[in-house]
């Protein structure tokens, strides 16, 4: 009887084993077909500093009177702030324009709370940068009530201030895609903010 017992004990044991390591082998093949899918996607832009060149937004409109470097083929066009839109590739723009705030502190703290702050509609959010005059960060929407999922996205925002005390902001989070295989990457995002942060200036 007590073989029995043991016996049964044993394989149940074993039987248990297998489960376990089935559902840690699915567990497996499923991060692994993720990052396949992930690294099969196409980025919506690629950044190389070599073809970046400085550049006088102020030739497009006289209310937004910084230089800084973008790409050789950027198109840049007036957009309804005042400012300049920079259309850098298909899905891809940096806005520039002037803020109405009366500090950085509060220029920095308005733009994460309408990013990173929208916890209601955004999850895995995170700041890979973070900086007194501005920040790169990383979300992903929500999935929709269908089951639809979205890819993560990361993108920049740096402001600037003038000697007068005005503020310009330089940002691509209005860029958006409706192509599932593209994505907004965290390593072009954190390059392009870099050139950025480094090449603007208030045209003196």
């Amino acid at each position: 009887m007590k073989k029995m017992i043991v016996l049964a004990l044993m394989l149940s044991f074993v039987l248990q084993s297998c489960k376990d390591k089935e559902v840690a082998a699915a567990d497996t093949a499923g991060t692994e077909e993720t990052a396949v899918a992930e690294t099969a996607k196409t980025p919506v832009y690629v950044v190389n500093e070599a073809d970046w060149v400085e550049t006088d937004l102020s030739g497009t409109s006289s209310l937004t009177p910084i230089i800084v470097k973008l790409p050789k083929g950027a198109v840049l066009e007036k957009n309804g702030n005042g400012g300049v839109d920079v259309k850098i590739a298909d899905d891809y723009v940096i806005t520039v324009y002037a803020q109405a705030v009366s500090s950085m502190e509060e220029l920095i703290k308005g733009n994460k709370d309408l990013t990173v702050g929208r916890t209601q509609q955004y999850v895995d959010i995170k700041l890979p940068k973070d900086e007194p005059t501005g920040f790169v960060y990383t979300y992903t929407m929500k999935p929709e009530a269908n089951g639809f999922k979205y890819n993560p996205e990361s993108h920049f925002f740096h402001a600037l201030k003038t000697a007068g005390g005005a503020f310009f902001s330089l940002s691509d989070g209005n860029s958006s895609t409706m192509d599932d295989n593209k994505v907004y990457t965290e390593e072009a995002a954190l390059k392009a903010y870099e050139i950025i942060k480094k090449s603007a200036k208030v045209k003196g």
